[in-house]
């Protein structure tokens, strides 16, 4: 199997479709998910940069050895690597956190009434 290092990633955004999930919450529901939103959103983006990150040191690890010898940079881009790393190690256990509260369950036979579940 040939694989390029330079064309693996992370994440991959979700199809424009995965949107209509939200589109049956009332007020109340939409409250709750606002925070684990930001949090999915969040992790997102730290995917991305991660992603990017990768991209880079792919890049310059196959520069390493020549004259301008990119040691610093890659070292740099480590820590930078590392860093959003922990932070979606992070966001990642609020996301699991949000997952295990309990959400209010909307019943739609009575009304809209929403009940804990």
């Amino acid at each position: 199997v040939d694989i390029n290092p330079a064309q693996l990633t992370l994440y991959q955004p979700p199809p424009p479709s995965f949107n209509h999930l939200n589109d049956h919450h009332d007020t109340t529901t939409n409250n709750n998910n606002d925070s684990t939103t930001s949090l999915l959103s969040d992790s997102q983006s730290l995917l991305s940069l991660l992603d990017n990150n990768l991209s880079q040191l792919h890049s310059l690890v196959r520069k390493r050895g020549h004259t301008n010898d990119p040691t610093q940079q890659i070292n740099s881009l480590m820590s930078k690597f590392q860093e959003a790393a922990q932070e979606l190690k992070q966001v990642c256990e609020l996301v699991r956190l949000a997952g295990t509260t309990a959400m209010p369950v909307i019943d739609y036979s009575d009304h809209g009434t929403t009940t804990a579940s």
